[in-house]
């Protein structure tokens, strides 16, 4: 099961942008989670299993376009999983 969580988690443990708990890129990065919660339709604190969150994204982003919409000024577009 996962939680929807504010800040950095798990996910950022090895960010170079993580320094002791605090996002250096904070703005950027909670802009694009915005979009993508509103694009979800989910907010923090949602629960999920990891499979059927990742197919509801999956049907949400189907399309690279509609991505690119929320994703096209981060700096790790080149390495996602969603454009390779």
């Amino acid at each position: 099961m996962l939680k929807l969580d504010e800040g950095c988690d798990i996910i950022c443990a090895h960010c170079p942008h993580n320094h002791n708990q605090i996002c250096d890129k904070e703005d950027i990065v909670r802009m694009m989670d915005k979009k993508v919660c509103a694009a979800l339709k989910i907010g923090v604190g949602y629960r999920a299993n990891a499979g059927a969150l990742l197919r509801e994204t999956k049907e949400v982003f189907e399309h690279r376009e509609r991505a690119d919409e929320i994703c096209n000024q981060c700096e790790w577009k080149d390495v996602c999983l969603w454009f390779v």
